[in-house]
């Protein structure tokens, strides 16, 4: 999870942040 943050802080990533960690939420609540 670090390196797809560093991913993102850095702009490697075609991803917005909010949106990412809403789906990032969604998965583990969903593995639980």
């Amino acid at each position: 999870m670090a390196a797809l943050r560093d991913a993102l802080a850095k702009g490697e990533l075609p991803f917005d942040a909010s949106r990412l960690a809403g789906l990032i939420d969604r998965y583990h609540g969903s593995r639980s």
